[in-house]
């Protein structure tokens, strides 16, 4: 089983959080990646998702992620995601509706 890379930091401002995350972002990892977020929310008022060199991600860790952002605007704040993908993941997250953490580019290239 290819594991998750997960990656928590101190943020730029005072009391935020950067998670840097990376490799099999799918269900293979849920519970990992779930408590991770959770760690997270505990720990940072306000938070920032980077994702970058990911081998796959599924259905499955962008519902975590829209829990995550949930949580973060329970509280608030907004979310900041950041997604460096490759071709193929970035039309999986068009194709089921996630384009919101695409940033500029889901807008350049929608039809």
């Amino acid at each position: 089983m290819k594991t998750a890379k997960l990656n928590m930091s101190d943020g730029q401002e005072k009391g935020q959080g950067l998670l840097s995350l990376g490799g099999n972002l799918t269900l293979d990892n849920v519970d990992q990646i779930a408590h991770f977020f959770r760690e997270a929310v505990d720990k940072y008022p306000k938070l920032s998702v980077e994702l970058s060199d990911v081998i796959s991600l599924d259905l499955g860790f962008l519902q975590l992620l829209w829990s995550l952002e949930v949580a973060v605007q329970q509280k608030g704040e907004s979310l900041g995601v950041h997604m460096d993908l490759n071709q193929e993941l970035e039309q999986l997250l068009r194709n089921t509706g996630f384009t919101r953490w695409l940033g500029s580019t889901a807008s350049a290239t929608k039809q």
